[in-house]
């Protein structure tokens, strides 16, 4: 008989599926955003729907999200861009960050005024 783990492990085939297991672990859901618009504090799993066109996210003040991540994932044609708040003068590392192929996607934490990007794809 499989462990649990094992037979998480074989459900989880695809980056959609660790994203919506990893959403669930963390007792929220996956937003998709399909509008340029803010990244909230209470977001954990965010997906860029950029079908319609490039879509521009920004992060809340990284001191509002002490010790949290943020996942963003693009889905779609189209670029999806996320930046800094204005008043984090360090920018997504010193800048803004793309998502510029489908199915990209990025952790990102806060760190002194600005974001890190932890891993990307």
């Amino acid at each position: 008989m499989k462990s649990l783990f094992e037979r998480l492990s074989d459900a989880v085939n695809t980056d959609e599926d660790r994203m919506g297991l990893l959403a669930s672990l963390l007792d929220n859901s996956v937003r998709e955003v399909a509008v340029d618009g803010l990244i909230l504090v209470t977001d954990r799993v965010v997906i860029g729907d950029s079908a319609a066109g490039v879509r521009a996210l920004t992060l809340p003040l990284a001191e509002d999200m002490p010790g949290q991540a943020v996942y963003v994932k693009r889905q779609g044609a189209n670029d999806v861009t996320v930046d800094a708040n204005a008043a984090d003068t360090d920018g997504v590392d010193g800048g803004t960050l793309t998502l510029a192929t489908d199915g990209d996607s990025a952790k990102l934490i806060p760190y002194k005024k600005g974001w890190l990007v932890i891993s990307s794809k």
